[in-house]
């Protein structure tokens, strides 16, 4: 399998950097797991407690999910409705931002 190629590399600090969102996109080889050829991990932490808060990746059997129980519950999730990983980034920082907003 050749290596995978990153797509989009990105670290955001959000308010006043008490968050942080990590965004990485990578091509992969079409796979069972990786469909799309696409593996995308965006993440929201928190960077005072240390923990991540948001989680949106991709993979079989769920496809593009989102895991809002963080750190408590990892295994719940839910699907998110993107055409492709770029849609994915989006839906992710408009979530980031409702969570910060809520917790501020």
């Amino acid at each position: 399998m050749p290596a995978a190629r990153i797509l989009y590399d990105e670290k955001v600090k959000l308010l006043d950097g008490r968050y942080e969102a990590r965004i990485v996109a990578y091509e992969v080889s079409k796979s069972k797991k990786f469909p799309d050829g696409i593996k995308l991990s965006c993440v929201l932490l928190d960077t005072e407690e240390k923990v991540p808060r948001l989680l949106l990746d991709n993979h079989e059997p769920y496809g593009y999910h989102l895991h809002t129980k963080l750190p408590h519950d990892k295994s719940y999730r839910i699907s998110v409705d993107v055409k492709n990983y770029e849609e994915a980034i989006e839906f992710f920082m408009q979530a980031a931002s409702e969570v910060i907003e809520n917790e501020s």
